[in-house]
């Protein structure tokens, strides 16, 4: 059942669709999302268990999960010349984007850090949407993702990665409903927030 706190998911799109094709900035688009599903965090609070809100109970997961999402940037390296968009010029969009310079460790630092924070507090935490096996949320999470990496992956890598994406929405949610493994989601999608960012800063 779509509720009041569910609205707050067009939040991405908007930081995406105003920061990146409007103001050509990276920044821009995480803060417009951001603001938006703080808001949702802020006004439904006292539907967040925030007492056990790091809580986990097997740290091998927390570990390999980790370590598995770690592993995200590397794969970006490693397949980068068979996923890019074809003659695509990285330093140019990234300079276009605003994350040159300095500016890019900044945004890597924010991007690691607060980013998956917030995303995990709404997405899996407040919205909290159920399902056995593929959620409406996990969908609308993974394609706020499109409008982004269209311009760096050809077709069918964006699909590929939506795909990806789903299933990381998946599994957070089970480690978070299912398993209670609440730190474990957090860690783990800062892990592959930062190694993805990384990989890319890296390849120009």
């Amino acid at each position: 059942m779509i509720k009041l706190k569910h609205l707050f998911m067009l939040s991405p799109y908007i930081g995406v669709i105003t920061g990146m094709y409007v103001f050509k900035n990276a920044f821009a688009a995480i803060f417009i999302y951001h603001a938006g599903i703080a808001a949702a965090v802020c006004l439904f609070h006292g539907e967040i268990s925030f007492n056990t809100l790091f809580k986990f109970n097997n740290p091998r997961l927390l570990i390999f999960a980790s370590a598995v999402c770690l592993l995200s940037g590397l794969s970006v390296v490693v397949l980068w010349n068979f996923i890019k968009l074809p003659g695509i010029n990285l330093p140019v969009i990234m300079e276009q984007f605003k994350l040159s310079g300095i500016n890019k460790w900044i945004f890597l630092l924010y991007f690691s850090t607060v980013h998956p924070l917030i995303e995990e507090l709404y997405w899996r935490f407040l919205a909290d949407f159920r399902g056995r096996y593929i959620s409406v949320g996990d969908i609308i999470f993974a394609a706020y993702h499109i409008p982004v990496l269209i311009f760096f992956l050809n077709a069918s890598f964006v699909l590929l990665c939506f795909a990806v994406l789903v299933a990381a929405a998946r599994i957070w949610r089970y480690l978070k409903q299912d398993l209670n493994e609440n730190l474990t989601v957090f860690i783990s999608h800062a892990f592959a927030d930062f190694s993805i960012m990384l990989a890319v800063f890296a390849l120009y």
